[in-house]
């Protein structure tokens, strides 16, 4: 759909059209609106729940859709989403992420609301969970030996080991993934069903 001309003087190609821009894709109203709202939500999990890179990914798209669709705005937004508060810890979001890609082991200092008190441990990282608004961080611990999980909040000082990776509980994990509401699995339960009432 560009306008694109061939200029024998110059031997090359050039927009005949000098407003255009290839950066500008023409969008449907219902393609616009439909971007519109997947980009709000994007923006309030950008602010709590994703790493820097993401939330500037975001940020270029409002921008660009604001140029679009705030004209047709009447003041009130058409979805309302509850903006969730920043978590403390989740500014190594991105430090975590990276350490389950990349299989390392980490050390931390885990702060126990239940104990009141500071231990230190050895982390395999493998999964990062979000439920309820908080992030967690699933891990063997080498502390406990078996598989741990341990709210962002509750973290600190994470530090990168040169250390063989423990893969070992990696398939306990999945199993966690395929029938567990919630983060803290209940170690040797069976799978129970749940009926939801009405009230």
């Amino acid at each position: 759909m560009a306008p694109i001309k061939f200029s024998k003087s110059n031997n090359g190609y050039y927009y005949s059209n000098s407003e255009f821009s290839i950066s500008q894709i023409p969008l449907q109203e219902n393609e616009i609106e439909a971007l519109k709202t997947a980009s709000e939500m994007l923006q309030v999990i950008s602010g709590s729940r994703v790493g820097e890179s993401f939330d500037a990914a975001v940020s270029k798209i409002m921008v660009s859709l604001r140029e679009q669709t705030d004209k047709n705005r009447d003041g009130l937004p058409i979805v309302f989403l509850e903006k969730t508060p920043m978590q403390k810890g989740f500014e190594h979001f991105e430090f975590y992420r990276n350490t389950i890609k990349t299989k390392t082991a980490i050390s931390i200092v885990y702060y126990s609301f239940f104990m009141c008190e500071f231990s230190t441990d050895i982390m395999h990282p493998y999964q990062l969970i979000e439920f309820s608004g908080r992030w967690y961080i699933i891990a063997y611990s080498e502390q406990k030996e078996s598989v741990r999980v341990c709210g962002l909040d509750q973290i600190f000082n994470p530090i990168e080991l040169k250390l063989p990776f423990n893969n070992s509980k990696l398939p306990e994990v999945k199993k966690y993934n395929e029938a567990m509401y919630g983060v803290s699995p209940f170690p040797g339960q069976k799978k129970q069903k749940i009926t939801f009432v009405a009230a």
